[in-house]
């Protein structure tokens, strides 16, 4: 489920959550294999039980040529009992960015994010990232 509301006519709030079994790649951070697992007894598919809990942007738009995305979500992949303890569980995701129209045909912008994920036995790991891009078109 998704919804956005607009916020005067230069900000927009996103709003987004799923849940299904066997998602995956679909969700955010999460790996594809995170969408199912081989039962080592049976041999059967088993669909893990997938869930964005929340996904949320806000877009300001500072003027014609200049915006910001802030973005935050959390997404998480319940493992089996009887997978291995270094399984993925649980994601979470932030970023902030601005946008900077120079010409209808050339845009550049920065972009700060962190992302940290969580295995079945507690390890944890975090990264940060800084990117720059241009457009043109």
């Amino acid at each position: 489920m998704t919804g956005h509301l607009d916020i005067g006519s230069r900000y927009r709030l996103n709003l987004g959550g799923v849940y299904g079994k066997g998602l995956g790649r679909y969700l955010l951070g999460i790996q594809s294999s995170s969408g199912s697992a081989v039962d080592p007894v049976t041999g059967s598919l088993d669909p893990r039980d997938n869930w964005e809990g929340v996904m949320a942007t806000y877009l300001h738009q500072w003027s014609d040529k200049l915006r910001s995305t802030m973005m935050a979500g959390y997404a998480q992949s319940k493992p089996f009992t009887w997978q291995p303890e270094n399984t993925f569980d649980n994601s979470s995701y932030a970023a902030a960015n601005l946008i900077w129209s120079l010409y209808p045909y050339l845009t550049v912008g920065v972009e700060y994010a962190y992302g940290a994920l969580e295995n079945k036995d507690g390890f944890s790991r975090d990264n940060h990232r800084i990117g720059f891009g241009m457009q043109y078109y």
